[in-house]
């Protein structure tokens, strides 16, 4: 009898300490703290510029080359991605000349702008040097001025790239399909979904010197414009032209910064649009590995900025 009595009250406890378990396991369930959502891509577009604009200048480069001191992006990692100019015929010339790296041995550019043409481009790094480069040629092939640069136009659209003579000193990543994180770039409803934010550059003497920037929404998929009267879209930069490239900007890049990172979306076409290099990467890289090859250099190929750590919506 005193056996029956002890196993059941064994039972009895352990009846209730599997509740007891249960009902702290649920607690955990009901109780813990949600996990914070992430950071979708557009706050942090938003968050990458705004954090920057006080007590900085929108202004690029003074008229010695220089790195404008409190240039607001100064600490983004290859911000300068954009060519400053070109050294040609015993001078520089600064129009339609902002060519940028996008492989170890590629710049790409506009080609209604030239693209890298034959003379060698500069660019100022941000602790104040200055680098140059220039496009390769290809032996005994007459094109302008007697010699041909090693370079293509990708089918259907202003995009040019060239084969480099050096190594560049840096390149670019690439901003891939952002749509499945963006819903605007899907409907285009600003008063729903916020436009990302992006941003270009002012080359042209037009302005006067130094070379400025400016906050451009746009759509990932090369299309800038209307910031000034879109709502909720923050404005820092020069407005005086309005939120458009002018004549002398083409083939300057539209950037967005990434983790502190400038990572290009495409080179200045129009006033408002840059053709993607995403929508092109394909064609990129396959012109890109045969000139490598021709030229006995290993396959370069485009490089995706990594988007991983934000969801899609």
């Amino acid at each position: 009898m005193k056996f029956a009595s002890l196993k059941n009250a064994v039972w009895r406890l352990a009846i209730a300490l599997a509740l007891w378990q249960g009902v702290t396991f649920a607690a955990q369930i009901f109780l813990a703290p949600a996990p914070a959502p992430k950071q979708t891509l557009v706050d942090h577009l938003y968050a990458q510029l705004t954090s920057r604009e006080a007590g900085n200048s929108a202004k690029f480069i003074n008229s010695d080359f220089s790195i404008v001191t409190n240039f607001w992006l100064r600490d983004v990692t290859n911000i300068c991605g954009n060519a400053q100019g070109h050294i040609q015929f015993g001078g520089i010339s600064i129009y339609a000349s902002a060519v940028s790296p996008i492989a170890p041995h590629f710049c790409i550019g506009a080609a209604h702008a030239g693209g890298q043409q034959i003379s060698n481009s500069f660019w100022t790094l941000p602790d104040g040097t200055f680098y140059t480069n220039g496009g390769a040629v290809n032996a005994n092939v007459v094109g302008y001025a007697g010699t041909a640069l090693q370079e293509f136009v990708v089918s259907n659209t202003d995009i040019a790239i060239t084969l480099m003579a050096h190594t560049n000193a840096f390149f670019l990543k690439y901003l891939p399909d952002i749509s499945s994180k963006v819903p605007y770039c899907r409907n285009r409803n600003v008063a729903a979904n916020p436009a990302p934010v992006f941003v270009r550059f002012h080359w042209t003497t037009d302005i006067g010197w130094p070379h400025t920037s400016w906050i451009s929404c746009g759509d990932g998929a090369g299309n800038f414009g209307g910031n000034v009267t879109m709502w909720g879209t923050p404005k820092f930069g020069d407005y005086s032209h309005g939120d458009a490239g002018i004549g002398g900007d083409s083939g300057s890049a539209a950037f967005a910064i990434v983790n502190n990172e400038a990572v290009i979306v495409g080179c200045m076409y129009s006033g408002v649009y840059h053709p993607p290099i995403w929508q092109h990467a394909a064609e990129i890289n396959a012109r890109m590995a045969a000139l490598c090859a021709s030229n006995g250099l290993p396959v370069e190929q485009l490089t995706p900025c990594d988007l991983s750590q934000f969801p899609d919506l």
